[in-house]
């Protein structure tokens, strides 16, 4: 879903607790939208993450939001 700004995605367990595993470390996540994949890194390494989005949701954050999805199709 994308709403206000911010797109929410679901992940499987396992990419949860990979997430997670770089708790407590200074960690810096990638996304790169056009693969749908999530690159997480720390000192404890570098792992990518992909994920699933609707092709709805995502020409409402190609398009900038809903506002700006609707002006252009309606």
């Amino acid at each position: 879903m994308f709403n206000c700004g911010m797109l929410a995605i679901e992940l499987a367990d396992d990419a949860v607790a990979t997430l997670f595993a770089h708790k407590g470390d200074e960690a810096k996540i990638d996304i790169d939208f056009e693969n749908n994949r999530l690159t997480i890194e720390s000192p404890r390494g570098k792992e990518t993450i992909g994920y699933k989005i609707s092709e709805f949701d995502r020409a409402l954050v190609e398009a900038g939001g809903w506002v700006e999805f609707a002006d252009s199709k309606y």
